[in-house]
């Protein structure tokens, strides 16, 4: 079962996915996957890092500088980080005591087959509930792509982390602790 969160860039998407994590964590159900918080500098976004959820181990993820990695966007995706991610995402995938995966965020790169992308293939096939965050004008190309319907699509402006927690939870009453 997965649900999307989405938003434009710069809307919250991450802090939404952050506080709902935490919502569950709360709740006794372990989260998993993990998070991309922007990195700011004169309050103009420098790039992200990627958030272990399981840990809280932090990653450079992409960064404004060329870096010699995956350009996306402005953004030079490092190769390395792009690798753990989707060895984590595998990893939580299979781990029993993770009950909830995160994945912030799924975009062009994973469309194109970079990013998490092989792990999206094995993760849109588990049982296991799920929040992706999508910007809006991608929505049904990555439910395409990955051949599920998402149970159902959040847009930020208009939800609170509680609100989208009962929804999951409606779905997944085994997360209601």
């Amino acid at each position: 079962m997965i649900f999307f969160i989405t938003g434009e860039s710069g809307s919250g998407k991450t802090t939404l996915m952050k506080a709902l994590a935490a919502r569950f964590l709360k709740r006794g159900v372990v989260a998993g996957g993990f998070l991309a918080p922007g990195k700011w500098n004169q309050g103009r976004r420098s790039g992200f890092d990627l958030l272990n959820l399981l840990t809280q181990e932090e990653s450079p993820l992409a960064s404004l500088i060329f870096q010699g990695g995956i350009q996306q966007g402005p953004f030079s995706f490092n190769e390395d980080t792009l690798k753990r991610g989707t060895q984590l995402l595998l990893q939580h995938a299979d781990n029993q005591s993770v009950e909830i995966l995160f994945v912030d965020e799924v975009g062009p790169l994973e469309l194109r087959g970079g990013g998490w992308a092989k792990a999206l293939m094995v993760l849109s096939d588990s049982q296991k509930p799920q929040v992706w965050s999508v910007r809006p004008g991608i929505i049904q190309e990555v439910a395409d792509q990955w051949n599920f319907n998402p149970a159902q699509v959040f847009q930020v402006a208009e939800v609170n982390p509680a609100d989208i927690e009962t929804h999951i939870i409606q779905y997944c009453p085994w997360l209601n602790r």
